[in-house]
């Protein structure tokens, strides 16, 4: 079972959900097919990154990399909340990680600068607040194209033996279709029709792209309604939003196209609630684009991904003997190597090439082990180790406690941040254990720091080592922390635990 901390809001319908754990991208659809089965009433899913772009708070990559106005705002409330009320939200320890833990000054507005799938540029979001310091509403910025002839087509639709005029609006990560309900009627249609939504985006090729909708829009008096439908090709679904925030941008910029000025419109969702959208206009292009409002956050937890639904269950851990087996990898695995020491708790900076060498050296030296785990053809976690005579400075420490010569050292184990809680760790490290000859070696040895307690539970709570009483390494590590400008030298005191191969054969899973 894998478990997902996650956060459900309503940006004024459209449903959403955003998972605050790191999942891989590639099962991004995957898991948000499943999430979507298991919650009837969410609409679409967001996963939460660190953004690439260091400057923003963190990235929402959407379900099929698609962008989305409504989840943008939803995300960008929930960091909001975050400061304001943190410590006192669930999850509030993932929070920390993702967006951080200090308290904001706070005065009648706060940006929040997000990293969005489907937008070529960083979006920042304005959170306007009460006078008593609660959240008023966000006002998001659209990622619209500028130039009305590049993002804005009149098509003629054909309907059988009839057609009617349509409006294409490209916003950047999605496009939409605009059809007035009752002229689709007129001609034989059936606003909402699913079959009917799929032959409109099929007719314009709109099918083929990441995310694409159709907004069925009606005017009552001076009010204008929509009923959007979208399709997310990547997760192949089509669903009758209750709300849309990027198809109310759309039509916003429909508007102010025809108007050939600026507009500042509110447009009806199905849920009755209503969704607002500004889209300035200079010198005949469009400038900008924002929606705004309120968003309601409605649970908070833990959410559960049975085995049989989890592709991660699937990765193969394979031994690495000679260099030909590694080298068609050697970028994954320097990248990976890289990734996993510059994550908490090393803060330790290696380049490609270091990381690859190193593994590379482990697998051919005499002796020497080394498994990867693989998912398709992605490295997503390593386990290596040496005799212990290639440390001839952990040799000098443990003298007199064990022959180096008859000892196998138990050294570099990382998995992939996405990978993690799937048992990877457990599996590379008794994929070592089960290697090891009785033959070649007597004793196997390992080395963390005093403060490490989830390698204390990885080797003596699971696997029976025990530490060596007394004995202690002072090492000097340069870490690179978060926040410090420049890196530092920190302390640390290194133990080490034992075991006969024997009883670590006997403890390791089969």
């Amino acid at each position: 079972m894998r478990n997902l901390k996650f956060a459900k809001l309503v940006p004024g319908g459209n449903t959403t959900i955003i998972i605050l754990d790191r999942v891989p991208r590639k099962h991004q659809p995957v898991f948000a097919r499943t999430i979507m089965k298991q919650h009837a009433d969410c609409e679409q899913v967001g996963f939460v990154e660190p953004a690439n772009d260091q400057q923003a708070i963190c990235r929402l990559q959407m379900m099929g990399g698609e962008f989305c106005g409504n989840a943008t705002r939803s995300l960008a409330w929930l960091v909001m909340e975050h400061y304001l009320h943190h410590g006192h939200t669930p999850n509030a320890e993932a929070k920390d990680k993702l967006f951080g833990s200090n308290h904001l000054s706070l005065g009648k507005k706060m940006n929040v600068l997000l990293e969005v799938s489907g937008a070529r540029h960083l979006l920042n979001a304005e959170c306007l607040l009460w006078p008593y310091g609660e959240l008023k509403e966000v006002v998001v910025p659209m990622p619209i194209r500028h130039i009305p002839s590049d993002c804005l087509i009149k098509q003629s639709l054909p309907w059988g033996e009839k057609e009617m005029q349509v409006t294409i609006i490209h916003l950047d990560g999605i496009s939409h279709v605009v059809v007035e309900a009752e002229q689709f009627s007129a001609i034989g249609g059936h606003p909402g029709n699913l079959q009917e939504v799929k032959r409109i985006l099929m007719e314009f090729g709109l099918d083929q792209i990441e995310a694409a909708g159709v907004l069925f829009t009606s005017s009552v008096g001076d009010s204008v309604t929509m009923n959007p439908v979208v399709y997310v090709r990547e997760t192949d679904t089509l669903i009758p939003e209750t709300a849309c925030g990027s198809g109310t941008v759309a039509l916003a910029q429909k508007f102010a196209f025809e108007k050939g000025d600026s507009v500042f419109v509110k447009i009806i969702q199905p849920s009755g609630e209503i969704i607002v959208a500004r889209v300035e206009m200079k010198d005949g292009k469009f400038d900008s684009a924002f929606i705004m409002g309120k968003v309601k956050i409605c649970e908070e937890g833990v959410l559960s991904i049975p085995d049989e639904d989890n592709p991660l269950k699937r990765v193969e851990i394979r031994q690495i003997r000679n260099s030909a087996e590694i080298v068609p990898y050697a970028d994954k695995i320097g990248a990976l190597y890289v990734r996993v020491f510059a994550d908490h708790p090393y803060y330790e900076r290696f380049t490609l090439e270091e990381g690859y060498n190193y593994l590379i050296e482990t697998a051919e030296a005499r002796h020497g082990l080394l498994f990867l785990a693989f998912d398709g053809d992605e490295v997503v976690g390593f386990g290596g180790g040496l005799p212990l005579t290639y440390y001839p400075d952990i040799c000098k420490v443990v003298s007199g406690h064990l022959n180096p010569e008859r000892t196998f050292y138990v050294a570099e184990l990382g998995v992939d941040h996405c990978y993690r809680s799937e048992g990877l760790s457990h599996q590379l490290i008794d994929a070592r254990l089960n290697a090891l000859n009785p033959v070649d070696f007597d004793h196997v040895l390992g080395r963390t720091s005093v403060v490490n307690n989830i390698t204390h539970h990885l080797y003596c709570d699971r696997r029976g080592f025990t530490i060596i009483p007394g004995v202690r390494q002072q090492v000097i590590s340069r870490k690179f922390l978060p926040g410090a400008a420049e890196p530092q030298d920190v302390p640390d005191e290194r133990l080490f635990f034992i075991s006969s191969v024997e009883a670590a054969k006997q403890h390791a899973v089969t």
